[in-house]
């Protein structure tokens, strides 16, 4: 299956669109398939706008809308409240994460919440923790009747200035009632704090079960 990916970046070199083609056996000639689309928050590298994903649909012969994101900010940049919107069977889903930060400025809580005909339903939590404004820990809950449980855990080390060293992910085990280890990954770095490798760590049950090691070169 042969495709063809195109990247398109602004005057800033930033990315602003991924067109993907795939060939048509039928015709010998590439067609539309998918397309990534974003928006960028004025003249930030990283804070985005909005994005959309993209579909193409041959009965149409005209792009369909998958997956749209939108985030509202402050005067500070500070994001407020981020909206996305999937289409299933041929409607629109809309959702809601609402943005909560300490007197410190550090986004400690998120709200998640399901919008249907104009209800917002709860849905979701997020609790961060932060050291030095850097991120030690996220842990996500989703909602259960009347009830917030224990969905996933995710914690961060850093070496000095703040380099990232082990991200791990984990996962709460109803049965035990605590967390186990899903993956874990060590990064290492070259003189230049460059990225010079990760070992990646999978668990089955929270024993180590397999490990991959990708490395860069630059």
């Amino acid at each position: 299956n042969i495709s063809h990916i195109t990247s398109i970046y602004d005057e800033q070199d930033r990315l602003v669109e991924v067109f993907a083609q795939t060939y048509d056996s039928l015709t010998g000639a590439l067609v539309p398939d998918s397309k990534l689309e974003t928006f960028y928050h004025g003249n930030s590298s990283t804070l985005i706008d909005s994005f959309a994903v993209l579909q193409w649909s041959p009965d149409s012969m005209d792009w369909v809308v998958q997956l749209t994101s939108w985030n509202v900010y402050d005067n500070q940049n500070k994001i407020l409240e981020s909206y996305s919107s999937i289409g299933f069977l041929g409607e629109p889903i809309l959702f809601r994460d609402a943005y909560y930060y300490d007197d410190k400025g550090d986004n400690h809580i998120i709200e998640s919440f399901a919008i249907f005909e104009g209800e917002e339903i709860p849905r979701g939590l997020t609790e961060n923790t932060f050291m030095n404004h850097l991120l030690t820990a996220a842990v996500v809950y989703a909602l259960e009747g009347d009830n917030f449980i224990p969905e996933s855990r995710e914690t961060f080390l850093y070496a000095p200035f703040g380099i990232l060293s082990r991200h791990s992910i984990m996962a709460w085990n109803l049965e035990i009632e605590n967390w186990q280890l899903s993956i874990t990954i060590d990064h290492e770095y070259d003189e230049e704090q460059r990225l010079s490798s990760k070992f990646i760590t999978y668990y089955s049950e929270g024993v180590p079960a397999d490990a991959e090691r990708p490395t860069y070169l630059y």
